[in-house]
């Protein structure tokens, strides 16, 4: 669609490079009201629109004209499913829209008024490029929204925090002298400068919590990604990557209903994480007094797939072996 690219190419990086293109208040504003708009088409112009091409059509098929030679000829063809074979055929209309046209006239008597639920059966093709659309504007405006605390996390898997070498004693970690990094903050400032936008943007809350949703989505996905990347994590990376995801986790937690999926596999990483932290930590103290070292058994529920991809990098970065950690039952 020419509009939506052109859209893109605001929101994209400029000439094609690989920094994006500043963050502009102004074209997500467009960008939302592109997607508002396409909302409003599916909503209430569109519906309507089926509503009147399944009574023209059910007009057409059972009013005056289907008693008439051709129409008769032309009903039973159409009905004759052994007969289909000629539709195929035609170029247009093709087979599957003239079995879907005759799929959303059943039930429907020649006078009456068509339901909303027949009317949706209608013009299938058309509904389904109609929320095609509509899902890449809400991907683009997604996109504007989420590119800046992505941005910002470009360089987080090669943070020199988590190689720093321990100083004998990691007490001062322990007791929450860190704070997140930079990268980290600068992703909750920007998220927190999008709430005036969005609440401006939609009117009563609940598609306000759609686009929160939507947005944490992809910075969570991105926040994975790049632990996924990161090779090594010393006993105080370990514990610079704990505080990070604990603001992320807080902050999320902070934003309401519409952050739960967000703050939840945030909270799953950070749990996962703080079982493998204890275990790097018996592992070191186990080497240091020449004992072997048995992984204990982590308790709670099985990780999602998700968290056990995210488990198996970190497992690989703190030097601990094997595969996912076995879990044993939650009590009742």
């Amino acid at each position: 669609v020419p509009l939506l690219d052109a859209f893109r190419q605001s929101v994209a990086s400029p000439g094609g490079g690989a920094t994006p293109a500043p963050f502009d208040l102004g074209v997500l504003g467009e960008c939302m009201q592109l997607h508002s708009m396409l909302q409003d088409i599916a909503a209430s112009q569109f519906t309507a629109f089926q509503t009147q091409a399944l009574q023209h059509a059910n007009r057409l098929l059972r009013g005056p004209t289907a008693g008439t030679a051709l129409g008769v000829a032309i009903g039973e063809k159409l009905w004759d499913d052994a007969n289909y074979t000629w539709c195929d055929r035609l170029a247009t209309p093709s087979a599957e829209a003239l079995r879907a046209a005759l799929l959303s006239l059943q039930g429907v008597q020649p006078e009456s008024q068509a339901s909303p639920l027949q009317a949706v059966k209608t013009l299938p093709a058309s509904t389904v490029a109609l929320a095609k659309v509509e899902r890449q504007a809400r991907d683009l405006v997604t996109q504007c929204c989420a590119q800046p605390a992505v941005a910002s996390l470009a360089a987080y898997d090669q943070a020199p925090e988590w190689t720093k070498a321990s100083t004998g004693s990691d007490a001062m970690f322990l007791a929450g002298g860190v704070s997140p990094l930079p990268c980290i903050t600068a992703v909750g400032e920007h998220l927190f400068s999008l709430m005036p936008q969005l609440e401006r943007s939609h009117e009563g809350g609940p598609d306000q919590i759609q686009w929160l949703a939507c947005i944490l989505d992809s910075v969570v996905e991105a926040v994975t990604q790049k632990i996924t990347q990161i090779r090594q994590l010393t006993p105080p990376g370990t514990q610079q990557l704990m505080v990070d995801l604990e603001y992320l986790h807080n902050f999320t937690q902070a934003l309401g209903d519409g952050a739960a999926d967000a703050a939840g596999r945030l909270g799953e990483i950070l749990g996962t994480l703080s079982f493998l932290a204890q275990q790097q930590q018996r592992q070191r103290e186990c080497a240091a007094k020449g004992e072997a070292f048995v992984e204990a058994p982590r308790d709670g529920p099985m990780p999602s797939a998700a968290s056990r991809r995210v488990e198996r990098a970190l497992r690989t970065a703190l030097g601990l072996g094997g595969g996912v950690a076995a879990t044993s039952p939650s009590p009742p």
